[in-house]
């Protein structure tokens, strides 16, 4: 049953022959290197077993964190009251963007 958008979108790709063609073709070399082989080791660190807490929750505030500190350092700027914070809120821009770079590569190996 398609409740929503979402769903419909989903199925598309859950049913879709290629995407799954694609998966299969690459998941034995994937669980070949990270769940036996030498990447054991780095999916067991992108999954937070050392923090014992998955890390792809902990980080999704980080890139939520600096955007709302951009806007608001934008605001700053556009109502005129501090002129000078263009490199501080780019500055917590790129911390946005390698937050979410972060973010998404634990939420692929929480999944994986």
């Amino acid at each position: 049953m398609n409740r929503d958008i979402t769903e419909r979108v989903d199925n598309t790709f859950v049913e879709s022959k290629t995407v799954n063609a694609y998966a299969k073709f690459l998941k034995g070399p994937m669980d070949a290197l990270f769940l036996q082989g030498p990447g054991h080791a780095f999916k067991t660190l992108l999954n937070g077993k050392w923090l014992e807490h998955p890390l792809h929750p902990v980080l999704t505030d980080v890139p939520v964190g600096a955007w709302t500190i951009v806007i608001l350092l934008d605001l700053l700027i556009l109502f005129g009251l501090v002129p000078q914070l263009g490199l501080a809120s780019a500055i917590a821009l790129g911390f946005g963007v390698l937050g979410a770079l972060a973010t998404i590569v634990t939420g692929l190996f929480d999944w994986m």
